[in-house]
């Protein structure tokens, strides 16, 4: 899941755009933290972009987030 999720945000960025991921501690876990420059998610679209094949009317080129999970 963590590869997937890395993988989705190494795609999104447009050319010289970038991708930063962390692992940073909050009390007594891990928090993973992935960032990127890409056009974002619209709040439209926040509840759906876990059911599968939704995409963003951002350009996403994948299958959703539910098949990445």
């Amino acid at each position: 899941m963590i590869r997937n999720l890395i993988d989705n945000a190494l795609r999104a960025p447009p050319p010289g755009g970038s991708t930063d991921v962390g692992v940073h501690r909050l009390d007594e876990a891990a928090m993973l933290q992935i960032e990127d420059s890409g056009p974002g998610i619209a709040s439209g679209e926040m509840t759906r972009i876990f059911e599968p094949f939704v995409r963003g009317s951002r350009g996403g080129k994948e299958a959703g987030l539910a098949f990445r999970s």
